[in-house]
């Protein structure tokens, strides 16, 4: 007999009521939802546009300081060879014949940068123009699965440091979402997926500053990086089997791929292999992803296995995953460490509706 769910009221808040049995009703989500602050649809004038000349070049020459500083901290036997000064010592005249340091953003270790366009938004704080670096250097791939969405967003340091703290608890009291992404999403998944939702917005309760559109936001992305994860189960063991026959047993390329194909342990990677197979047109193939891993991890055919399953192991997953909102907003946060800017203040514009 099966047993009825658990179900949960507005006011319960113990630790036991999560979980796939653990039922909330649609009015206490209602209620949940109205003790959010409101999701508010964007206007054009979210942000102020006016700005004097005097205040705009207040803001160049004060991100001009702060690139400097943080050029200096990050290379400093570089910093020396360039004739940097310390930044106070600079004026604003000489910053702006300097175009404001903009050219050390092109270094490969420097890991943020200001939009032409966030430099003349009035109500932006130095925390809020500043963005985490989209691209992994020497590879061409981006860092963050939807950047532009994050960092047009304009968050507050406080509210960031928020979803980082609400990201982190609905990943760990919604987990057992996890075991049913297999399901079919029209018609199985979504009975689990509606209280894993409810759940989550429930949380949402007791962090400041969230609302309901955040709240969503963090929770489709948290799906969305369990999906990954799912699809890359044992990438690196699948990697490192087909470079352990080419590397060691001598077998061509197509011959280890085809083994492994044969092999019981890489169901979810079935496809893949067969494509890799028939030579079905992709970005990028097994081999190249292989290959790539091999060079980031130094590994060649001299390698010991043990070491080699290691590295593949290491590199893999990180190499097919982009970062999500949370990870970049702890990017900015240990920015604004690391910077000292100001964490208070900032315009809080109204909410941008996103779609998944």
């Amino acid at each position: 007999m099966e047993l009825l769910p658990k179900t949960v009221s507005a006011e319960e808040t113990s630790q036991d009521c999560f979980g796939p049995d653990v039922f909330i009703s649609k009015e206490d989500e209602t209620r949940y939802a109205q003790r959010l602050r409101p999701s508010i649809l964007p206007r054009e004038e979210d942000l102020p546009l006016d700005m004097t000349w005097e205040e705009e070049g207040k803001i160049k020459a004060r991100l001009a300081r702060l690139r400097i500083t943080y050029y200096k901290a990050l290379k400093p036997e570089c910093a020396r060879e360039r004739e940097l000064k310390e930044p106070e010592e600079y004026t604003d005249v000489e910053l702006r014949k300097e175009f404001y340091f903009k050219r050390l953003e092109e270094d490969a270790s420097f890991e943020w940068f200001v939009h032409p366009d966030d430099t003349y938004k009035a109500g932006l704080n130095d925390y809020q123009r500043i963005a985490p670096r989209n691209f992994l250097p020497y590879s061409g791939r981006n860092l963050y699965r939807y950047h532009n969405e994050y960092r047009s967003r304009y968050h507050t340091y406080k509210i960031d440091a928020v979803y980082v703290k609400y990201y982190a608890e609905i990943s760990e009291k919604i987990k057992w979402i996890t075991e049913y992404l297999h399901l079919e999403r029209r018609t199985k998944f979504v009975n689990k997926d509606t209280r894993a939702w409810r759940q989550a917005l429930r949380i949402a309760t007791g962090f400041p500053h969230m609302t309901v559109r955040l709240a969503a936001f963090a929770y489709n992305e948290y799906i969305l990086e369990m999906d990954k994860d799912a699809s890359l189960k044992d990438i690196g063991l699948l990697y490192f089997e087909i470079w352990r026959r080419v590397a060691k047993k001598n077998l061509s390329y197509m011959e280890a791929v085809k083994e492994v194909y044969e092999m019981d342990k890489f169901d979810v990677h079935k496809r893949r292999l067969d494509g890799e197979l028939k030579g079905v047109p992709v970005i990028a193939t097994i081999k190249e992803y292989m290959h790539y891993v091999a060079r980031q991890g130094g590994i060649d055919v001299k390698t010991e296995e043990d070491k080699a399953r290691d590295v593949f192991r290491e590199l893999s997953v990180s190499m097919h995953k982009t970062m999500n909102m949370a990870q970049y907003a702890q990017k900015k946060l240990d920015l604004a460490d690391e910077l000292k800017l100001d964490k208070e203040g900032g315009v809080v514009p109204l909410e941008r509706p996103f779609e998944f």
